[in-house]
């Protein structure tokens, strides 16, 4: 009744109890159950090990399968099965487990048609007029969920609904269905209903865990951390829990606690050795401390074994990528991508990472379609969201920054809590003009735990300087520099900021950190070329730039980087040979449309070419971009009115005193609009 009841606590003090009374046989049988309904998976697995040696019975091999499924060992459970099978061949509850097995453990498609066959089996025996293997109705409902799982395995997530739909209707009368449709409707990105069945769970089973534990999980797969965290604080005391223990080092991870996601893993991998879930989990902390060799090191042993799980290789293939080691990863990638479904997807995702690694764009782009493609829709921070939102960030590199902008909308809808995706939606927004979306969508990251810190000030930086707010400018681009020293895009915005607002001690300053962290790349060059051409050295800032520039085509770096050396070495060549100038702004603006001062320098070339339609083409791009840039709205206008254009002058000028009635050519202005 406590098994049934989902207490583990009396369940074992009855168990002991029993093992006094009966015999190991059956009272480590019952320690066992007692274990699995905690989730302690090493317990159980020893108990039930020590049953066997009493009597090697069907029920115990099964029971021991699922305890080392539990702790990621899929071997052991799959040869558990085994050895029940060849006690009872048939045996409906070992074929539902050996299923269950494969599904979780990443099998191959031939092992997963294999897990169908012996379903199908198992739905014979339940449909004949008198089944002799002991098929009721838990089998039935264990059936429909395993087949479930192992459809889903197989990409098939049409036919996974059907069956989940079947084994959703008997989750009410067995905790173990309960929780494992629950983890199927997350894994499918139903989070909403998965919590309605949770909640319906910890009313029916009030002493168990699980259901808290799984309100946790489905929190976490919706992308709220907070909320996860929450659920497990009301599941009572974790310490003999190793899987919720894992659960809340993973909800620590997702909300960038990475010293308490370490401490919470590392108790789980002392109590369960075994835990793949966990081990993943604590290379990924690894992974997010930039410790990639450590990483894969921890993984390294069990990654050689034979029967080691498919989720463990993309991981284990992920560290070495990131650690450098690309030509050992990418066979294991090689093979995972053709295994089909999730696991498929994960591996395109990673070949997508280590293509962008090796400057293959061209390859990440296609690669980051076939994941999009091939993984689960709807999971909130799962791979998934991370596909597309890698995808979309290639687009904005490659100078396709309209493209990204409807990608990350598009993702904004789907994800809306995903602060990666909320802040890197504000960066395209702010790209191409729309500083009021930027803004809103900034103010949404800055409450969203996923959003990273340092992103969230580069971006209220980039925003500000297009605002001409120096002060918050640079009082965001310094906290977002102390937050990530190393990304260069801060440090070249922060000089930017500093020289908009003429502090030239603070230009000079920046200029030192980044030739001091950056030495020898083209960072380094960058910054060098915009401090000197603030200080008038035009000859040593084209040096720089054309260092930089070279540098970057050299390292086939994404488009916008080459194009903002482009466009600075043409702003810096516009004094003394407007010709060559004008081609390499026009080379800029190809690769990277986005650049709104590289327009108002073609519209001044034009300008002192006596071609004003020209440059009035050029200005209305720059004040799209760059509306409060008030000195090209009144070139705007001049051009228009050279152009024999009058309304666009009208316009132009117009704006130009909305926005600086008191500007140094407001009186220009009122003069041009009172001709017009």
């Amino acid at each position: 009744m406590a098994l049934l009841d989902g207490d583990a606590a009396a369940a074992q003090a009855a168990a002991t109890s029993a093992r006094s009374a009966a015999g190991a046989a059956v009272g480590d049988y019952l320690l066992g159950r007692a274990a699995l309904t905690a989730q302690r998976w090493t317990d159980a697995a020893q108990s039930l090990a020590e049953s066997i040696k009493a009597d090697a019975r069907p029920s115990a091999y099964v029971a021991l399968a699922e305890a080392e499924a539990g702790r990621g060992r899929y071997a052991e459970a799959t040869a558990a099965c085994d050895k029940a099978l060849a006690l009872v061949p048939d045996h409906p509850r070992a074929l539902i487990e050996r299923a269950r097995i494969a599904a979780a453990s990443g099998a191959p498609p031939a092992v997963l048609a294999e897990a169908i066959a012996g379903l199908d089996k198992v739905a014979t025996e339940a449909s004949s007029q008198a089944p002799k293997r002991g098929v009721g109705p838990l089998e039935v409902a264990l059936a429909a969920l395993a087949r479930a799982e192992v459809e889903h395995a197989r990409g098939d997530d049409a036919a996974a609904r059907r069956a989940l739909e079947r084994a959703t209707a008997s989750a009410g009368d067995d905790l173990r269905v309960s929780d494992g449709v629950i983890a199927l409707h997350l894994a499918l990105g139903d989070e909403a209903r998965a919590v309605e069945l949770a909640q319906r769970a910890a009313k029916t089973w009030p002493k168990s865990p699980g259901p808290r534990v799984a309100l946790a999980a489905a929190a976490l797969a919706g992308g709220d951390a907070a909320k996860a965290l929450e659920a497990l604080g009301k599941a009572g005391d974790l310490t003999d829990r190793p899987f919720a223990l894992a659960l809340r080092g993973r909800a620590h991870l997702a909300a960038g606690e990475l010293d308490d996601a370490a401490k919470d893993l590392d108790a789980a991998l002392a109590k369960s050795p075994d835990d793949e879930a966990a081990l993943l989990a604590r290379a990924e902390v690894d992974l997010a401390r930039g410790d990639a060799k450590a990483a894969a090191a921890r993984l390294a042993s069990r990654a050689g074994a034979p029967a080691a799980s498919g989720g463990l290789l993309v991981t284990y293939a992920a560290a070495l990528r990131a650690s450098g080691a690309r030509e050992q990863a990418k066979p294991i990638l090689e093979k995972l991508a053709g295994a089909g479904g999730t696991l498929a997807g994960r591996a395109w995702l990673e070949r997508a990472r280590l293509a962008r690694d090796e400057s293959d764009l061209a390859g990440a782009r296609a690669a980051y379609a076939k994941a999009v493609e091939a993984l689960p829709r709807g999971q909130a921070g799962a791979p998934w969201i991370d596909a597309r939102l890698e995808g979309a960030v290639l687009s904005i590199d490659l100078g396709e920054v309209a493209t990204g902008k409807e990608q990350l909308d598009r993702l904004v809808a789907d994800a809306p809590g995903d602060g990666r995706v909320l802040v890197e939606a504000a960066r395209a927004h702010t790209l191409l003009g729309d500083l009021a979306a930027s803004k809103d969508l900034l103010d949404k990251a800055e409450a969203a735990p996923t959003a990273p810190r340092w992103k969230v000030a580069r971006e209220r930086g980039r925003l500000a300087i297009r605002k001409r707010d120096v002060t918050q400018a640079v009082e965001s681009l310094e906290r977002a520099a102390s937050l990530a020293p190393d990304d260069g895009e801060t440090r070249l915005l922060l000089i930017d900021a500093n020289i908009l607002g003429k502090d030239d001690t603070a230009a000079r300053r920046g200029l030192g950190d980044v030739l001091a962290r950056f030495k020898g790349r083209p960072e380094a060059a960058l910054a060098g070329g915009r401090v000197a051409y603030y200080f008038s050295k035009d000859s040593e800032a084209r040096t720089d730039f054309q260092q930089a520039r070279d540098a970057l085509v050299k390292a086939k770096a994404p488009a916008r980087a080459v194009a903002d050396a482009t466009y600075w070495l043409g702003r810096v060549r516009y004094d003394d040979n407007p010709d060559e100038a004008r081609k390499l702004l026009v080379e800029a603006t190809t690769l990277d449309p986005t650049l709104a001062d590289a327009y108002v320098f073609l519209g001044l070339i034009d300008v002192d070419k006596n071609a004003p339609g020209s440059a009035v083409t050029w200005f209305q791009k720059a004040t799209t971009l760059d509306p409060e840039n008030i000195d090209t709205w009144f070139d705007l206008g001049q051009a228009a009115v050279a152009a024999k254009q009058p309304l666009i002058a009208k316009t132009a000028y117009t704006e130009y005193l909305h926005r600086a009635p008191n500007g140094d050519n407001a009186a220009d202005a009122r003069a041009a609009l009172k001709k017009l």
